[in-house]
């Protein structure tokens, strides 16, 4: 049970940087040609878009732990990381 809470606490960390990522994501669309592809946007929106399942994750997830059912605690903890590794996806992408 410990794990998930653990597992869950690198993100929402990283929700404390979000306000950072959000005024700066906006320059990804410096270079010339950048509005227009889709990755771009798509990055764009993720970025903006963190806290969103981060913290609907963390907390569902603390909520099935506690009640010790361990898959749906899973599938949250997942949840919590979806938005991460799409922006890293992303990132390597472009």
């Amino acid at each position: 049970m410990l794990r998930f809470w653990i597992i869950n606490i690198p993100p929402l960390l990283g929700v404390l940087l979000w306000p950072f990522l959000a005024m700066i994501s906006y320059f990804i669309f410096d270079p010339p040609g950048s509005e227009k592809s889709w990755l771009v946007w798509t990055l764009h929106y993720a970025l903006l878009a963190y806290p969103v399942p981060t913290v609907a994750g963390v907390i569902l997830s603390w909520k099935k732990c506690k009640n010790n059912e361990y898959k749906p605690c899973f599938l949250y903890t997942l949840l919590t990381y979806s938005c991460l590794l799409l922006i890293i996806l992303l990132f390597s992408v472009i």
